[in-house]
């Protein structure tokens, strides 16, 4: 979704400043180059900060991952102390209803 959408323009990026640091390389030294330079630039710092929302977006993405461990952990848990206590509630009562909770 939009984390591989931020990689693709950042992909972009990278490929425009490789293919425009190719361009004022092949130019003679007399063209325009500060106003090369100057975009290059440009076009570097708006990758960084591509970058930088990228890897924000990654450490939240982990950060909900550790909270549904944690939560499917407990959830894991708290059901196996519940069929515990089912289970021996079935077996102590012996009676039918505890039986069938049990079977469910």
């Amino acid at each position: 979704g939009e984390m591989r959408e931020l990689a693709d323009k950042v992909q972009i990026r990278d490929d425009l400043a490789k293919s425009l640091a190719d361009d004022l390389n092949a130019m003679p030294k007399s063209a325009l180059r500060s106003s090369y330079t100057r975009r290059i630039v440009e076009l570097v710092k708006s990758m960084h900060k591509q970058r930088k929302d990228i890897d924000a977006i990654l450490a939240d993405t982990q950060q909900i991952q550790k909270e549904i461990q944690t939560s499917s952990d407990t959830l894991n848990r708290s059901y196996g102390a519940t069929d515990d206590m089912v289970y021996r509630d079935a077996k102590n009562k012996g009676d039918g209803a505890s039986k069938k909770m049990y079977k469910l």
